[in-house]
């Protein structure tokens, strides 16, 4: 059977289709990104109307992709794009009966446990903390014997801290230390704990995932799925300085996060200095797989 999963991020409007094999394994045959930006259609806490419009343009383009593909199920879902937002309930009521689609809204306590159920694809986690940072929110899950003790959503993410601090394409030395003071008060607040020794950092997401592409391409490493803290800090320092060659890599490899990278990046650098972790290894599974592989599971 073929699946299709629709993720409404803050940022990006994400299709992936799958077909399951006969082992319960997915395989990937699609994936299709507008980056929508719904965030920077928030006003007054309200999702306005030519946002909504977009969400709906793009909404319908994806679904006439799922009837070219026949697909069987169609899964959408919501993330902090609608969870923050006062109309969130108006939204999804007007988008269904111009597209078809029904959209799911998740928590941020659920987008965590399906991130870390899509995450199991790459690695068996016997004990960690996976971090996804998105367009408007950031999840936190803490493993303990392979068991979620401990999952957080922090209302913040790569494009609302761009458009929270950000007065130009890239942070200022000022909005850098605001970045990265807001960050670390948010964590405080969240009651991550702070093991006695160091975890693993597990990534899932896109801002990790182009974390990983740029320093691989930037750094010369030979992989975009396991980097340092210092390779990040790197990196981070030479956007940051807007030093050529490491801007030419932006726009070659992700040219569509070009205002939003930096942001999330120093969010990633305050949580791996406030867990005190070293390395960082990135999935290129995470949320969307592990919806469909957990409605699967309950018989979907």
């Amino acid at each position: 059977m073929k699946y299709a999963v629709i993720d409404i991020g803050s940022n990006t409007v994400r299709l992936n289709i799958y077909d399951l094999d006969q082992a319960g394994r997915l395989d990937p045959l699609l994936s299709k990104k507008h980056v929508a930006g719904l965030a920077s259609y928030v006003d007054n806490g309200l999702l306005s109307q030519k946002g909504i419009d977009k969400l709906i343009r793009i909404l319908g383009s994806f679904q006439r992709i799922c009837q070219t593909f026949a697909i069987d199920k169609v899964i959408a879902f919501a993330t902090a794009s609608l969870r923050y937002v006062a109309n969130r309930d108006e939204v999804i009521a007007s988008v269904q009966p111009l597209t078809g689609l029904t959209i799911e809204l998740i928590s941020g306590e659920d987008e965590a446990w399906y991130g870390y159920q899509g995450i199991l694809h790459d690695y068996d986690i016997h004990e960690g903390i996976i971090v996804d940072i998105g367009g408007g929110s950031c999840e936190l899950t803490l493993i303990q014997d392979r068991d979620v003790v401990y999952a957080q959503s922090l209302a913040a993410g790569s494009l609302s801290l761009y458009k929270k601090f950000c007065s130009r394409l890239l942070p200022a030395p000022e909005e850098v230390e605001q970045i990265s003071s807001y960050v670390q008060g948010l964590l405080e607040q969240s009651g991550l704990p702070q093991p006695d020794h160091r975890l693993p950092i597990y990534g899932v997401g896109g801002t990790l995932r182009a974390t990983g592409n740029l320093c691989q391409e930037y750094l010369g490493l030979e992989s975009s799925q396991q980097i340092s803290q210092d390779d990040i800090k790197v990196l981070s320092k030479a956007l940051l300085a807007e030093e050529s060659e490491a801007m030419r890599t932006l726009l070659q490899v992700s040219p569509e996060r070009v205002h939003t990278i930096c942001p999330g990046i120093l969010m990633l650098l305050a949580i791996l200095t406030y867990s005190g972790a070293q390395e960082l290894l990135i999935s290129d599974k995470g949320v969307r797989e592990g919806i469909l592989l957990s409605k699967l599971a309950a018989g979907y």
